[in-house]
């Protein structure tokens, strides 16, 4: 219909909506610890990440630090956080070498090449 000034008003167009609205996946936060994977490491956090617990937080960090604590390491070839970092100091490597393994005799027995030995006796 004409209005007083005899113009028609502009067409109205709806705005479309995205349908469906997307879904996150699963995602995992970690706490006050490092992760070290030979295997890619996707794990798609969304902004912002929902606290799981009075413990949490939600900072979309796939790992999350205690105050007056930094966040540990996140070490895999490669490495996906979607709109998530790796931790709020962003500590990342994605060239992960291939550590010496070492058995449990080896890790319970001392090293002692050059080293002098002095036997302790019990204390009450």
């Amino acid at each position: 219909t004409p209005n007083p000034t005899g113009s028609q008003p502009p067409p109205i167009f709806p705005t479309a909506t995205p349908s469906p609205t997307p879904i996150p996946g699963p995602w995992i936060k970690l706490k006050d610890t490092s992760f070290y994977s030979f295997k890619s490491l996707t794990n798609l956090i969304p902004a912002p990440a929902s606290s799981y617990d009075s413990d949490d937080n939600n900072a979309s960090h796939f790992i999350i630090a205690s105050p007056l604590s930094d966040p540990g390491l996140v070490s895999a070839p490669a490495l996906a956080f979607g709109s998530g970092s790796a931790s709020s100091r962003n500590w990342r490597n994605t060239a992960p070498s291939n550590p010496q393994r070492i058995s449990v005799s080896a890790l319970l027995t001392p090293n002692t090449a050059g080293k002098v030995l002095v036997a302790i006796g019990i204390i009450l």
